[in-house]
């Protein structure tokens, strides 16, 4: 699978039997993926995240700006993302499962710039098989990056002040995970 359609619903739960977070997503034509997030996933997305945001941020802020300026500006996007975005709404499943029902676990993720120049195309993809290409424009950023994050503190992953020392992705950069 390539780049899904139109996200409709992102939804992130912890099953605690398999220690894991449940990432499902659903889109408009009604089709559903799902895929097993581990810790060190988890963490790796953070950072990824926080990447991303920093890179919309400098288009908005001037690429010549302290990275105070450009963390400030990402969390302020942040902020009204997540005030603005609705995460009430009962996810939907959908009905149609181009990966299979199984959830496929994670274990490799790149970044690079859209053709438009102008979003960020997240690969999400595990050892073999198919993967994911998410096309990401600043609020589906923020939003998949709460939801996330939701989940990994109600596992207690994560506090919410928690900060990753990871280091920061290249541009085409991919990591692997076990």
């Amino acid at each position: 699978m390539s780049t899904l359609p139109t996200l409709r619903q992102l939804n992130a739960t912890h099953d605690q039997e398999q220690d894991r977070i449940l990432l499902r997503l659903n889109t408009t034509d009604g089709s559903e993926v799902r895929f097993w997030i581990t810790r060190r996933f988890m963490l790796l997305l953070r950072q990824t995240f926080g990447t991303i945001a920093d890179r919309f941020a400098a288009t908005h802020t001037g690429a010549t700006v302290p990275a105070a300026t450009l963390s400030a500006y990402s969390e302020y996007s942040r902020e009204q993302t997540v005030k603005n975005s609705d995460f009430q709404t009962e996810y939907q499943p959908g009905e149609l499962f181009p990966l299979g029902e199984i959830p496929i676990l994670l274990t490799r993720i790149s970044v690079r710039v859209a053709a438009t120049g102008t979003n960020q195309i997240l690969s999400l993809h595990p050892t073999q098989g198919q993967g994911i290409d998410l096309n990401l424009d600043e609020n589906l950023t923020h939003a998949l990056s709460q939801v996330i994050e939701s989940a990994a503190i109600k596992a207690e992953w994560i506090t919410p002040t928690t900060q990753t020392a990871l280091p920061v992705l290249a541009e085409t950069g991919t990591h692997l995970l076990h």
